[in-house]
């Protein structure tokens, strides 16, 4: 299965959350080739800027942000630089649909490789649909 994945899962495998679990299943799957996980490369930027927002309001001390940076870098996700046409098409949509280019962004990707997107967002899940895209809420993975 080929999935993209965005922050709001991504920054479960770094922080105890509701659903990390689920989250760290699916890394587990990642991890023994059982899926295939994609993002673009601003995943990278929004998992270190969530990092940085966890430790601005003292969830995690401003020294663990480095150790799980390094074990987000260990990760190896399938990273994809969108073209001018993908970014074009994001802002299209994200007009459209009332939704953050950034979220765009990955279910651009998703149409793109015929992918299906995996988000722990309520709303981003709801998006995707209404857009025709296979989306999967975290909380409807199975253990």
């Amino acid at each position: 299965m080929r999935l993209v994945v965005d922050s709001s899962v991504a920054v479960k495998w770094l922080i105890p959350e509701e659903y990390s679990h689920l989250a760290l299943k699916l890394l587990k799957d990642f991890a023994e080739g059982a899926i295939e996980l994609h993002a673009p490369l601003l995943l990278k930027y929004e998992v270190c800027n969530a990092l940085r927002t966890y430790a601005s309001r003292n969830i995690i001390a401003a020294e663990s942000t480095y150790k799980l940076y390094d074990i987000f870098s260990q990760i190896e996700v399938n990273y994809h630089e969108p073209s001018w046409e993908s970014l074009q098409t994001s802002l299209k949509q994200a007009l459209e649909y009332g939704i953050t280019v950034y979220d765009a962004t990955y279910i651009t990707l998703a149409q793109e490789l015929d992918a299906a997107l995996i988000t722990a967002d309520a709303y981003l899940y709801q998006r995707s649909l209404d857009i025709g895209i296979e989306a999967i809420c975290l909380p409807q993975v199975k253990v």
